[in-house]
């Protein structure tokens, strides 16, 4: 029987824990909307992603254009015979000596990431996962990747892309240099070469990658083109971008279209806690791990479901750590705490039913002086130590929240 179910009730993030901690072998699809994502899994590795919105092999092409490494001409001879052979784009260009090894695997390495932390903002959708034997995939030019770097990656992202999506609410944007910007990057090429300003060494001011993002930004290029070109991913680009920005090195300088928000383009991405990867990945391993003995998956298990009473408490396990998410997000945004669990709906950082139980009842939140608590019922009704949330203020949390609470009437 397949692991299958709905990411409103069973969590990405546990989803690829449950794999990895049983190094399963197998193929994840997922839907959402009209898209496909299948993530192939090799003993609870990553070895491959794609999707049917954005076929990894059409993407490849453009990718490898946009960073100069095939001409158009180039391209379009690949692709004539991959028409004609049907035999993979990569190995063709690698075949045609158009690109080299380190070419696609620096390629495939960077597409397949950033399919799958596209997925952590999915908060919907249906996911299915089938055992196989064994799986095909480019062992040459792939390295298999851990669910643990992958989860701690994108609970990084999940955590930041709300407060740089302010600064780059589209990917059809434009930024230039500053002219202190431009300076600094004159800098840096001069540190680079080994040359010195009046008999004292120049110290590299910017890391290797805040150089690739300013060299890119000459007012013409659209943030879009930058991750591309700078094959950093979408997430890191942005990141050091909206850094470069609250530095004074970049400026604002247009938008090439009318286009919608990335949030319309692309799925939305929902304000959470800056903490997050510290804490999150803790919670999600010893939920894996609490769910071996009753779990069919675990190794000399006969199938592939959890236990339906064990699932249940899994995802109450998930529900809550989401509401966690959003206490701190709320705190992080307002400064304070809500006295109850409904002024998160409020808040727009959880939907109504983020806040009731697989078994449909409400989950208790305590708000004290120096804590909140978070607590949860098993199947039967009675308080389950297992689900248990404390979370505890340090000085300074208590001292903000103290005044916001003075300040209200």
């Amino acid at each position: 029987m397949a692991l299958q179910g709905t990411l409103k009730d069973f969590g990405l993030a546990d989803i690829f824990q449950l794999i990895a901690i049983q190094r399963k072998t197998g193929v994840l699809i997922l839907r959402r909307d009209g898209d496909e994502v299948r993530v192939c899994f090799l003993k609870g590795l990553v070895v491959s992603a794609d999707s049917s919105a954005r076929k990894l092999e059409d993407r490849m092409g453009v990718l490898l254009l946009k960073t100069g490494k095939i001409s158009r001409g180039q391209l379009e001879e690949a692709l004539r015979i991959q028409a004609a052979t049907l035999r993979k784009l990569g190995h063709i260009l690698l075949a045609e000596r158009m690109i080299t090894d380190s070419d696609l695997r620096d390629v495939l390495q960077v597409q397949t990431t950033q399919l799958i932390y596209r997925l952590f903002r999915w908060r919907d959708g249906t996911y299915e996962f089938t055992q196989d034997e064994s799986i095909d995939y480019d062992h040459e030019h792939f390295s298999p990747i851990g669910a643990e770097t992958l989860l701690m990656e994108g609970a990084r992202m999940i955590d930041e892309w709300p407060i740089i999506e302010r600064q780059i609410p589209s990917f059809q944007m434009v930024f230039r240099r500053t002219a202190a910007g431009s300076s600094l990057l004159s800098s840096a090429a001069k540190g680079a070469a080994g040359t010195s300003e009046g008999g004292v060494a120049v110290e590299p001011a910017l890391a290797a990658e805040e150089v690739t993002v300013l060299r890119l930004l000459d007012g013409k290029t659209t943030v879009e083109d930058l991750i591309d070109r700078s094959l950093l991913g979408e997430f890191e680009a942005c990141h050091i971008l909206h850094d470069l920005v609250g530095r004074g090195m970049v400026e604002e300088a247009g938008t090439t279209l009318a286009a919608p928000a990335p949030g319309a383009a692309r799925p939305a991405r929902r304000s959470l806690p800056r903490a997050i990867g510290a804490w999150l990945i803790p919670i999600l391993s010893l939920a894996a791990v609490a769910t071996i003995p009753w779990n069919p998956i675990a190794p000399g298990g006969t199938g592939l479901g959890l236990a339906e009473g064990e699932l249940a408490r899994s995802q109450s396990r998930s529900r809550l750590a989401r509401i966690d998410l959003a206490l701190r997000a709320h705190y992080l945004e307002r400064q304070s705490l809500p006295d109850r669990l409904e002024g998160l709906v409020a808040a727009g950082l959880l939907a109504s039913e983020d806040l009731v139980d697989p078994w449909g009842r409400g989950y208790d939140y305590r708000l004290l002086a120096d804590r909140y608590e978070l607590a949860g019922a098993g199947p039967g009704g009675d308080l389950d130590p297992d689900l248990l949330v404390v979370s505890r203020f340090h000085p300074a949390q208590r001292a903000v929240l103290s005044g916001a609470a003075s300040a209200e009437p």
